[in-house]
């Protein structure tokens, strides 16, 4: 495995999650949108030297590597689109993509993530510049984009959550069901969680 000197690191937080706890009945109007501008925001990634993605999935490992066959009770669309769209950023970027999984039964410390990129081969500098976007802006998008500027100690100046890319709360309280499953989910303990410098809730499982 060759060293990859990270100039620029893109967190891709959680994305599908309100698709995927509602089960695609409703969705936000900027949500397609979104879709499109991470597809973008990836293939652009892919072309710019040293540019890597640290992707969040709301999915646990098992739910990855064995999800509910079409025609099951247990059958979720956006599941399969989160699986299909891990799939398609892992052959864009290759070495340079990294998936964490919602976990299963693991605790992780903030120490762990630096680890996590060395194991793959990645350097990061204090050059390197981080940006992170994702669902939702105003809970796991800054509470992840926070500890991992924290773990891996990066300056606010080389730090950006881009609500452009984002899904914010706003956008989504308003839709019948997914805001009380948002409110209910384990992710939002998650949220809090990092807000305390504990991780509880990502699981390395390398490539996907």
């Amino acid at each position: 495995m060759s060293e990859i000197s990270v100039s620029r690191l893109d967190g891709l937080i959680h994305p599908g999650f309100s698709q995927i706890g509602n089960n695609r009945r409703e969705q936000p109007d900027a949500y397609q949108g979104l879709f499109q501008c991470w597809d973008s925001r990836v293939s652009w990634l892919a072309k710019q030297k040293g540019a890597c993605l640290l992707y969040f999935s709301c999915l646990t490992q098992s739910q990855i590597d064995k999800p509910p066959e079409r025609g099951s009770i247990f059958f979720n669309t956006g599941v399969m689109e989160e699986i299909l769209r891990l799939d398609r950023y892992k052959m864009l970027l290759g070495e340079r993509f990294i998936c964490l999984a919602d976990a299963d039964d693991h605790l992780y410390p903030a120490s762990d993530l630096a680890g996590v990129l060395q194991k793959q081969g990645w350097r990061t500098s204090d050059q390197t510049r981080l940006e992170v976007y994702g669902e939702v802006r105003e809970l796991c998008v800054t509470s992840l984009g926070n500890w991992i500027k924290r773990s891996l100690a990066i300056d606010n100046n080389r730090f950006r959550i881009n609500g452009s890319l984002s899904l914010s709360e706003a956008q989504i309280c308003w839709y019948s069901n997914s805001y009380q499953l948002l409110a209910e989910s384990p992710l939002i303990h998650t949220a809090q969680v990092m807000g305390r410098l504990s991780m509880r809730a990502v699981r390395f499982i390398g490539h996907c």
